[in-house]
């Protein structure tokens, strides 16, 4: 039985930390509301007095949000100065610089630092089958292999730098993304003509595209299900299901587009279907889709094309997952409207 501390017991962090104890291990949780940590001593977990007591603890496992949560938290609080912990692993999803950063204040204080970062939603979580994205130098991967085994269906082993565990979770959030994307522009193509959601959701995951994806949030969308989100991140939180499919008045960056610079302007109507053909499906404000599709974001629908509408600072392809912005180093994106570019999250 290993001693583990546990920081963090949001969506994904409960049933991490569920799977430790059912594998026989001693958790000591740190949560910053309380009533998470209620719950999980109700399953047999310590709570700690503070999170130095935590990192008192051979291993460290985090579940933190995002970049600025995890520097608060732990590297700018003094917290690693009086750490006696061998090895934290941190399975959020931060940028690649981040990584690196961390994984040099880590090892100037003697402390192995693993990445990994998970692929799958908290059911996954809960039956023990997430895919493990680590990486970390080889001694840190060799304590952190017992610790993940209960999580994780496979564990894919990356490497010894952290920061490429990050960038393939990014790089997945971009392509999950972009499918959510596309059905939900192809969900609202066909419902436009009269087809039904439900029975296009099950020709596409039953034929061309089976697996997860197309089918979970293909299904949610048929079913008009947005809440709850899968992930809530506070300020700019990240929700899979909600912003994906408003019908087409989606404000998501464009993921084609903003790769070469050009966002999409406002499409004309005379591109889609003749004028006599069905009429675009109403948005959730009572409006139709085409007249509320903003600027700056990617539609298709019952209007068909994607159209440049001026140069803008070319932001790299890779930098967009969940629909927003996720930065790969420390500066944040910002968007043709100047407003900042909201990050994802596990």
């Amino acid at each position: 039985m290993d001693e583990i501390g546990f920081v963090g017991l949001g969506t994904m962090g409960r049933p991490k930390a569920r799977r430790l104890l059912a594998a026989g291990h001693r958790v000591v949780v740190w949560n910053r509301s309380r009533p998470a940590v209620e719950e999980l001593r109700g399953d047999g977990a310590e709570a700690a007095a503070d999170l130095a007591q935590v990192f008192r603890l051979p291993v460290v496992m985090s579940m933190l949000s995002d970049d600025a949560g995890i520097r608060s938290l732990i590297l700018d609080s003094g917290v690693l100065d009086g750490a006696e912990c061998r090895m934290h692993v941190n399975l959020a999803t931060v940028s690649a610089g981040f990584a690196t950063e961390a994984e040099q204040r880590h090892t100037q204080r003697g402390i192995g630092y693993v990445a990994a970062p998970v692929l799958g939603r908290a059911d996954v979580a809960a039956a023990g089958k997430l895919n493990v994205l680590a990486a970390g130098a080889p001694e840190a991967l060799d304590l952190a292999r017992p610790v993940l085994e209960p999580l994780a269906g496979r564990i894919w082993e990356l490497g010894d730098d952290p920061a490429r565990a990050n960038v393939v979770k990014i790089a997945v959030n971009f392509l999950l993304a972009a499918a959510v994307e596309a059905t939900a522009e192809a969900t609202s193509l066909v419902e436009s003509y009269g087809i039904e959601a439900t029975g296009f959701v099950e020709l596409i995951s039953g034929t061309l595209f089976p697996g997860p994806v197309y089918g979970t949030y293909g299904g949610l969308m048929a079913e008009q299900r947005y809440e709850p989100p899968g992930s809530r991140r506070g300020s700019g939180s990240r929700t899979w299901a909600s912003p994906c499919r408003r019908r087409i008045a989606t404000t998501w960056p464009c993921p084609p587009a903003a790769s070469y610079g050009t966002p999409c302007s406002k499409p004309s109507r005379r591109a889609g279907p003749s004028a006599t053909g069905p009429r675009s499906p109403r948005s959730p404000g009572g409006g139709r889709a085409a007249d509320t599709h903003r600027p700056g974001s990617w539609g298709v629908g019952s209007v068909g094309v994607v159209v440049p509408r001026r140069p803008v600072r070319p932001v790299p392809l890779v930098e967009y997952s969940s629909g927003y912005a996720t930065r790969l180093s420390g500066s944040a994106a910002r968007s043709d409207a100047g407003a900042p570019v909201r990050h994802s999250e596990e």
